[in-house]
């Protein structure tokens, strides 16, 4: 004989009480909103209160037939009891001065949901990654549960704060951020701002990581605090890309020292020591999730005081563990949600890359583009700016991808390489044998 399935901790007394007091007074429902109360406080009752906001933001008359129609019309009358029981919460003429009480109950019931949901989605998980991964999702989620709505700031904290980011602004002179090593690309952007998440999105191997590191790069030289994360090379090789770049090193060298020259060799060397003197720590832990994220680069800035640069390569690629209800949307959502509030908990930039599909759109998610505060798109003509959150945007810049060397360098469009010639020819002929193609098979029909 199976045990009965216990239901979600609530309280649907509170949950009507709370409803009786909205449905009849216009002020009710503005202090509820001011109070941070939404459908997710109810459990039994959510499609009451999702009929309640929807009328009273389309000014229509609140009572008991109005919101019987609502409900009928949405397909949720029957599941909360019918006619009968919309009359009795309309009818109900609770006290509003136990209206503290009840957001109390329905508040509580609302974080031993969280609490038990996120109990089972680790209980499910398949991994130790995934299981902490889960915890910490429910952890920030029960954070500002507890925390409720009460985080704004007074004007005159509004004001405090305007003054010191201004006088911030001020002295860092015409680039506020850190240097990416790309005059044109600070112009249009003040450089890598804190807070900024900067999305690097390209079609396969089209040099996302050689950007990446070249920004990062640019960064170490300025002599800030870098933190790299590799979810897909090893530190071996992400050092290497970090020498070839640096010291303008042919990969083919790096890749086999033994055929390299001695200049090539002591030109290495140098590098080498260069390297061990930076400012920089490299991650390639396997499955990397946000939760070591978070972790790991809490403590690296609990040890240098601070973060200056946090580089993930790339976003696709790292672990997340999501819900049975959820899809790889909802998950690449939550990658890049989460590493858009890492950059506000760290206070810096962080960059982070993603595919292109092959109609050259973010993979995925939507989130991606929605959550960057810069967007950076490589192309054939160049670096494509497609977002820049309050600056300047849709500008190509002419930078070419260098992979011998790993590095963007800048080009002029007007001159065509023998090789750039050589692929537009080898397009043009690609072309012209599909349009044949069709022809025949319009002329075979």
């Amino acid at each position: 004989m199976k045990s009965p399935v216990s239901e979600p901790p609530h309280s649907k007394l509170a949950e009507k009480a709370v409803l009786s007091l909205m449905m009849r007074d216009e002020e009710t429902r503005r202090r509820a909103l001011l109070e941070g109360i939404g459908e997710d406080h109810f459990y039994c009752l959510q499609s009451v209160y999702l009929a309640v906001t929807t009328l009273s933001r389309s000014g229509a008359t609140i009572d008991a037939i109005s919101l019987t129609e609502e409900l009928r019309s949405s397909g949720d009358l029957e599941g909360v009891g019918g006619e009968s029981a919309v009359v009795e919460m309309w009818e109900m003429n609770e006290n509003p001065r136990g209206w503290k009480q009840w957001v109390r109950a329905l508040a509580n019931a609302r974080i031993e949901r969280i609490k038990e949901d996120g109990l089972r989605w680790a209980a499910d998980a398949k991994t130790p990654e995934a299981a902490l991964e889960a915890l910490r999702t429910t952890q920030e989620e029960m954070r500002q549960a507890l925390a409720g709505p009460n985080r704004s700031k007074t004007a005159q904290e509004v004001a405090i704060l305007v003054d010191q980011e201004l006088h911030r602004l001020y002295n860092a002179g015409a680039i506020p951020g850190i240097p990416t090593g790309m005059g044109d690309l600070d112009q249009l952007t003040g450089g890598m701002k804190y807070a900024q998440l900067w999305v690097i999105a390209a079609e396969t191997s089209r040099g996302k990581s050689v950007l990446m590191y070249q920004l990062g790069c640019s960064a170490i030289a300025n002599q800030k605090r870098v933190a790299i994360f590799s979810a897909e090379m090893t530190v071996e090789e992400v050092g290497i890309r970090l020498i070839s770049h640096r010291g303008k090193i042919m990969m083919d060298h790096l890749s086999s020292p033994k055929s390299a020259g001695k200049g090539h060799m002591n030109r290495m060397q140098t590098q080498l020591k260069l390297l061990a003197e930076e400012p920089f720590s490299l991650d390639d832990t396997p499955r990397m999730s946000l939760s070591y994220l978070y972790a790991e680069c809490q403590r690296l800035a609990e040890i240098h005081g601070g973060l200056d640069l946090v580089i993930v390569d790339y976003l696709q690629i790292l672990d997340v563990e999501v819900k049975r209800t959820e899809n790889r949307q909802d998950a690449v959502s939550k990658l890049s949600s989460g590493l858009k509030q890492l950059a506000k908990l760290l206070r810096c930039p962080v960059v982070t890359g993603s595919q292109l599909n092959d109609n050259g759109q973010l993979r995925e998610s939507r989130a991606i583009g929605q959550d960057a505060d810069v967007l950076l798109a490589i192309g054939a003509d160049g670096i494509r700016i497609q977002k820049n959150r309050n600056g300047k945007r849709d500008e190509t810049l002419h930078y070419r991808l260098v992979g011998e060397i790993q590095t963007f360098a800048p080009f002029d469009p007007k001159e065509r390489t023998a090789e750039q010639e050589a692929a537009d020819e080898a397009a043009e002929r690609e072309k012209a044998k599909k349009r044949s193609s069709g022809r025949d098979r319009q002329h075979r029909n």
